[in-house]
This record gives structure tokens, sequence and C-alpha cells, in this order.
């Protein structure tokens, strides 16, 4: 709060969602969470202080990896990998193509996955999981069943008359 105008209870569910992140495990290992809801920080316009919380949230959680554009293969196959506490910045850019949404989608419960074909002859079927901790920020809305699954921090910008303090 000494960075960003906040109300108390978004910077409550700002920290939590940051503790809950430290309790994602690989989806294979008994989970404290069958749910993990997005954190979704959004804003009217430009310049409401979004990408500021994003640099404060990006420094304490475990294993940040910040992408403002990926293809949906990139993205699956990342996340699998490196079970990344994942920010998707600049949403309003890339967000609304729905295979990409569909990833998000599933990843916020711990049984999501995505099938895609490969091997030699692509006769093998690999399953990705797509279970992690994600952050999405961008201006305007999200699509309304990737909005139902996350935490939205909406920001307004600070008037000049304004004073942020911390407690």
């Amino acid at each position: 709060k000494s960075f960003i105008k906040l109300r108390d209870e978004q910077a409550d569910a700002i920290a939590s969602w940051v503790i809950l992140s430290y309790f994602v495990e690989k989806p294979e290992y008994e989970q404290l969470l069958e749910y993990l809801p997005i954190l979704n920080i959004s804003s009217p316009e430009r310049q409401c202080g979004k990408s500021t919380l994003k640099e404060l949230i990006y420094d304490i959680v475990p294993r940040p990896l910040n992408t403002e554009n990926c293809s949906e293969a990139a993205l699956f196959r990342l996340i699998n990998a490196q079970m990344p506490t994942l920010f998707i910045d600049e949403s309003e850019n890339f967000i609304h193509r729905p295979e990409l949404r569909t990833i998000l989608n599933g990843g916020y419960q711990k049984t999501g996955v995505v099938h895609r074909q490969g091997g030699k002859n692509f006769e093998e079927t690999h399953q990705f999981s797509t279970w992690s901790a994600k952050c999405i920020v961008g201006i305007g809305t999200l699509h309304d069943t990737l909005q139902s699954r996350c935490i939205t921090i909406r920001l307004k910008r600070k008037l000049n008359t304004s004073i942020v303090t911390g407690k």
C-alpha cells in the first residue's frame, strides 16, 4: 500500500494469493489446493499502477515467469516443465485467442491438462499439465469464463490530490 492506491481488502486478497502460490506443487503430488484462482490486475485505462503492482508481486512469488506474448504450445510446455508463477502482462493484446483462454481456463484446477500428438509419426499422445499460479495484467475485462476463475484487483488512476500511504 506504500506504492499503489489499494483498499484494505484488495491488499489482503493479493497477500493471500501470494501465500497460496507457495503451495502449488506438480499435479502428481498431494496438493493443499484443488483450485487456485488466477490473480487478475486490471484497470479501465493506462497509468493506474498495474505494472508497478505486478513488479512488486513478481519479486516475492516462487518461480516467477513473465510473458507479454506467447504461443499456446510454448505456454503449456513452460507450465508443465517449470511450474512457474506465470505473469501474463499486456493481456488486452493477446488474451482473446480461444486456444490460450482454454489453457488458462483449465489451469486454475490441478486436473487441468492439454493433449497433443507427438513422436516421429505423431502416433504418441502427450499430456501437458496447465496447473500453476497465474497473474493476468491488463486494461479492460476478461472473457466471462476466465473472469469467473479470477480474483480481480481493479485499479483506478490516482488523483493528483490523493495520498498513498502504507500501513
